[in-house]
């Protein structure tokens, strides 16, 4: 796996874009972001970090997209 870096953007319009402290996930929306954030740092962790190739593969699939039934896109560089 490359060092290329990710970008995580949320397409749904009542999301907030910015920067998101994932320690504060009071509310519906917002706890369901912070599952699904903390679900691709997990990710992100074990593919860079440890090296498990089911992290590498989820990371270069659709697996983000559908996670989140297509409402954050996983852009990769």
């Amino acid at each position: 796996m490359t060092s290329a870096p990710y970008l995580s953007w949320d397409t749904k319009e009542d999301a907030v874009h910015g920067t998101m402290d994932i320690s504060e996930c009071s509310g519906a929306l917002r706890a369901l972001h912070c599952r699904w954030i903390r679900a691709l740092g997990q990710a992100f962790v074990d593919a860079v970090v440890s090296q498990r190739p089911e992290a590498i593969a989820w990371l270069a699939s659709d697996g983000y997209r559908t996670l989140t039934g297509g409402h954050i896109e996983l852009l990769r560089r």
